[in-house]
């Protein structure tokens, strides 16, 4: 299942940098390089059959709620996330041009919470026959930035998973879920909704 393998690559990005003892995803690939940019911990891996850009979610905070913040909108994207893309893709693209110029194979980001809602934002970005699977996204465009996205999107979530309704709606209309293809696991459980929980979820249910 490769939803699976993409919650994998998340988790292994957890352990120790540079070494594939007990980091089982990393040692199944042919390469994999580690980056740390602010806050949060990116991977680049190539499998057998694809190039895949792993994200996990952080406890940077963001001011979710805050009626003094109208979450300022860039490019029809909400601004946090535009600027992390932007940030995060100029860090690895040397690398990921690289690999893609030698192999030709697809390009999959992938993250989880707010990972996913970066990953999102790199995807439209980098084009290249890229594509991206998220897991517990939040709301990433604006209706007239979803409506104007073509990449490919997987979008998993739990209707349970408060991050999801994140910019909320009641109080952020304008902010929808873009996704061209959507896994809603509709267990209801009453554990924080980390990638862990996803793949167990994914694991029971889908596989």
């Amino acid at each position: 299942n490769k939803l699976l393998a993409y919650i994998d690559s998340i988790d292994s990005i957890g352990n120790p940098f540079g070494k594939r003892q007990g980091n089982l995803f990393s040692a199944s690939c042919i390469r994999f390089k580690y980056f740390t940019i602010s806050n949060d911990d990116i991977c680049v891996y190539e499998t057998g059959d694809e190039i895949i850009i792993s994200i996990n979610g952080s406890d940077d905070l963001i001011e979710w709620v805050n009626n003094a913040r109208l979450y300022p909108i860039v490019h029809n994207c909400h601004n946090d996330y535009y600027t992390k893309a932007e940030l995060y893709l100029n860090t690895i693209k040397v690398v990921l041009d690289d690999w893609y110029k030698e192999t030709c194979k697809p390009i999959v980001f992938t993250g989880h919470s707010r990972g996913g809602a970066i990953v999102q934002v790199m995807c439209d970005m980098y084009k290249n026959n890229s594509s991206c699977v998220t897991f517990g996204s939040p709301r990433v465009f604006t209706l007239k930035g979803s409506k104007a996205c073509t990449f490919k999107h997987t979008r998993v979530y739990s209707s349970f998973d408060l991050v999801r309704h994140i910019p909320f709606c009641w109080l952020f209309p304008f902010f929808k879920h873009y996704q061209a293809t959507t896994i809603n696991i509709k267990n209801r459980i009453m554990f924080k909704f980390s990638h862990t929980n996803y793949k167990l979820l994914i694991d029971k249910f889908i596989k």
